[in-house]
């Protein structure tokens, strides 16, 4: 019998790999509601670039215009290897209301809850009192700090909380927040050592990232690999088949992701990272590519390929 090609070693996918971005934590539901006198788009109106609609606050609120629309930072790590993130959208509103609503994503875990407005003028917002609208895993949430946010440019706000702050810039928000490069179906590629020309690869890593609004689990992970007997290691002829789905953290210059849950009808087998995931999109030799980062620990990303 001819030996089994061997396999080059690469990032796992989701049963025992990496899925990372932005976040916040809880059930997967998005947080929904209207804004005054804006649209139905889970975060308040916008002018269809992102950026918000004008308000004239006055009696139905007294957020300054600048303030208003989604904002998003990185609270650990950098930019490009972002570890912990935050997010918060703003709507109008008067003291005492729920006008903000955050998302605190970790690599382990990712939060969401309203926020209540406790004061704001033109340079300064803050927001006190907050509870968890959104835990995953369930039950490790706890509700935000107070939060201060100052204005430090049409788009850019210093956001502190206790003893952390960050920068904060303008980010996407409504129904159709992720950026369009990130939606579709992904394959994830490997590279198989000594392979026969005829040689059929078993297993399937494959992701499918579909539009909505932050918040909500946009991101469906399906995986398939052999099935090994316990004691020989054997691959025993079947497969082992997993799905799992991520809420969407954040949509700055990367997409994060919440750790991945299982979805009901997975094999027993199956167990996700339980890590957030950060993603990017670019092209190498000519092709499009997108790229996924654990948010956990350093490590190299899996690779995908448009199906």
């Amino acid at each position: 019998m001819p030996a089994a090609p061997r396999r080059r070693r690469r990032a796992p996918l989701v049963a025992a790999a990496a899925v990372t971005v932005l976040a916040v934590a809880g059930t997967f539901t998005a947080l929904h509601f209207k804004d005054r006198g804006g649209t139905d788009d889970g975060a308040g109106g916008t002018d269809g670039s992102g950026s918000p609609a004008a308000s004239a606050g006055g009696p139905d609120g007294i957020v300054p215009d600048d303030f208003l629309g989604a904002w998003e930072g990185v609270l650990r790590g950098s930019a490009d290897a972002p570890y912990e993130t935050g997010r918060i959208e703003i709507t109008q509103g008067r003291a005492g209301e729920k006008t903000g609503v955050y998302v605190h994503v970790t690599g382990e875990r990712l939060c969401m809850g309203r926020s209540t407005l406790v004061s704001a003028d033109a340079d300064r917002i803050v927001f006190g009192e907050s509870d968890v609208t959104t835990s995953v895993p369930e039950k490790r949430c706890t509700p935000a700090a107070h939060q201060t946010l100052t204005v430090r440019s049409p788009e850019v706000l210093e956001w502190t909380s206790g003893d952390v702050s960050a920068t904060f810039h303008r980010s996407q928000k409504g129904p159709k927040a992720v950026p369009s490069a990130f939606v579709g179906h992904w394959r994830q590629q490997f590279d198989v050592l000594d392979a026969p020309p005829d040689h059929e690869e078993s297993r399937s890593f494959e992701l499918t990232v579909t539009q909505g609004p932050v918040g909500a689990p946009l991101a469906r992970f399906s995986e398939n690999y052999p099935r090994t007997d316990e004691e020989t290691g054997e691959e025993t002829g079947d497969l082992v088949h997993c799905e799992s789905t991520a809420v969407l953290g954040g949509v700055g210059d990367l997409v994060v992701l919440g750790p991945p849950q299982l979805e009901p009808g997975s094999d027993p087998e199956c167990s996700p990272s339980g890590s957030a995931q950060n993603l990017r999109v670019d092209r190498f030799e000519g092709k499009e590519r997108l790229l996924m980062y654990g948010m956990s620990a350093d490590g190299e990303p899996a690779e995908y390929v448009r199906r």
